[in-house]
């Protein structure tokens, strides 16, 4: 759970539309999206359940879906023993019907739930419990494009933190067209560069570049004047 950051975060369309989505499939007053922690349970996104933002981890509803592998459905929470207790079922909320399907990652941890709530008791039909099971796979899927976006801006972060390459390093182009530059380590080109010809690149880099290199068919040369180029391994003599 703390690997994908969720956990106090504003609020979020695609998490609302989600909860609001549930509401309706099921024709009930309230839906929710829960994250469950290790002392609390958090709400993410919650429809028809005003002023709710977090609940102590009670057991009978979101507590004890998390550890089911499917569906949780409590047609009248009055009659189970357990849930009768929960603070949504005594307090104003008045829950007396209760659904949801676990949030689960792909390796099986269980992160939270998507709840259906009613005020009155129901059963569900097994096209809605399919649909509750599909809802938090969606759920699922967001957290996931949220944890691959938060790690693409660390990355750049991180760029910009290191700075721009040294323009001491030059840039070329590789046989694929792409720009790179020379690795002084072994003399081969990093990401597709030609070595420099007699006249180029007389820098200190240069200077420290053995002769051996590879052309773009991938034979290893050793003729300084050889040029690497996009369209085939000829020699070039510099002007």
């Amino acid at each position: 759970m703390r690997l994908y950051d969720i956990l106090d975060t504003p609020p979020d369309g695609a998490f609302d539309r989600i909860a609001a989505l549930a509401a309706r499939l099921f024709d009930a007053p309230a839906a929710t999206v829960t994250i469950v922690d290790t002392d609390r349970v958090w709400f993410k996104a919650t429809y028809g359940l005003a002023g709710v933002r977090q609940i102590g981890r009670d057991p009978g509803l979101c507590t004890s879906a998390i550890l089911t592998g499917g569906p949780l459905v409590v047609p009248d929470t009055l009659d189970d023993p357990v849930a009768r207790a929960h603070c949504l079922v005594t307090g104003p909320a008045r829950v007396r019907f209760y659904a949801a399907a676990p949030i689960t990652t792909g390796d099986g941890h269980r992160l939270g739930t998507v709840d259906v709530l009613d005020t009155r008791p129901r059963r569900i039909t097994p096209d809605q419990a399919t649909a509750l099971i599909d809802l938090a796979a969606l759920v699922m899927d967001e957290l996931e494009l949220r944890l691959s976006a938060l790690r693409m801006l660390r990355v750049e972060r991180e760029l910009v933190h290191v700075g721009p390459r040294p323009a001491s390093l030059g840039a070329g182009r590789s046989r694929k067209g792409r720009a790179g530059v020379w690795d002084a380590r072994d003399g081969t080109p990093s990401r597709g560069v030609r070595r420099p010809g007699p006249g180029e690149g007389t820098g200190e880099l240069s200077s420290r570049l053995p002769v051996p290199a590879r052309c773009c068919a991938g034979e290893r040369v050793t003729d300084p004047p050889h040029w690497l180029l996009r369209q085939g391994c000829e020699p070039h003599q510099p002007q």
